[in-house]
């Protein structure tokens, strides 16, 4: 039975298992038979490929000028080293995936290769099953220029509310321990109505800014409002020496006039 032959048998053999592309190539890795899908993946005909390198057939930019095995960095090239590893080992069998540049294309095709080694009569025999995976890469690529995108836009909104919460926060502690300070006084009945009133809706105020920067995070979930740092509790509690002395100073310092 011819190389020829052989080929075909196999080919159809393993064609009514698989639609991936498959490549039969001899034990000096010249191309003996490849299938439809195979074709279409290599843009070349049946009769281009036969008895040419892989490369070669695939019309690989790093063979140009010496052919397939023997450019400059072929000796890098994963395809090379495999299918060398399968023609000297008898159990050898391997997947990977690669990406290749044609001359026949403006940009790279990534390849899914399985190399294995073979029996036959005629002698060693590598298959090689070759999917382009090229579309998939290209989503993967695109989906992690989005995610990053993404987490460089949470990045930046996370950082803006918490430069926001400390803001607010620090100007909050300041309005209620303004009125902490007022509650010490002895205020008219006009005077303490309008201090419950500020103090409540302080309180307040409080509680929902905690709530609110509680849901900065996605994970996060609502919690007490946050303990002031130490900077922020030593900008309050300069805040409320001075308005202490303020007071000391007005006419809140004074005893006020009982309202008749």
């Amino acid at each position: 039975m011819g190389d020829e032959a052989f080929g075909a048998d196999i080919l159809q053999e393993i064609m009514g298992h698989i639609s991936e592309g498959i490549c039969l190539l001899n034990e000096s890795g010249e191309i003996l038979d490849i299938n439809r899908a195979g074709l279409a993946i290599m843009e070349n005909t049946r009769d281009a490929c036969l008895n040419l390198q892989f490369g070669d057939a695939f019309h690989c930019e790093n063979s140009l000028e010496r052919g397939c095995g023997h450019g400059g960095v072929c000796r890098h090239c994963p395809v090379r080293k495999n299918l060398e590893a399968a023609i000297m080992e008898d159990s050898f069998s391997s997947e990977f995936t690669v990406r290749m540049y044609s001359a026949r294309r403006s940009r790279g095709v990534w390849l899914r290769l399985s190399v294995s080694q073979i029996k036959s009569p005629a002698g060693k025999r590598i298959l090689i099953v070759l999917t382009d995976d090229t579309d998939r890469k290209d989503d993967e690529r695109r989906l992690g220029q989005a995610q990053a995108r993404a987490d460089e836009a949470e990045e930046m909104k996370q950082q803006f509310l918490s430069h926001k919460n400390h803001e607010i926060r620090t100007a909050i502690n300041g309005i209620t321990g303004m009125l902490e300070l007022m509650g010490r006084e002895t205020l008219t009945e006009k005077q303490q109505r309008y201090w419950q009133n500020a103090k409540k809706s302080a309180d307040e105020l409080v509680r929902l800014i905690g709530e609110l920067f509680a849901f900065r995070k996605p994970t996060a979930v609502p919690e007490r409002p946050e303990v002031l740092r130490d900077e922020d509790e030593a900008e309050v509690e300069a805040l409320m020496k001075y308005c202490l002395h303020k007071l000391e100073q007005s006419e809140w310092g004074d005893k006020p006039e009982v309202e008749g």
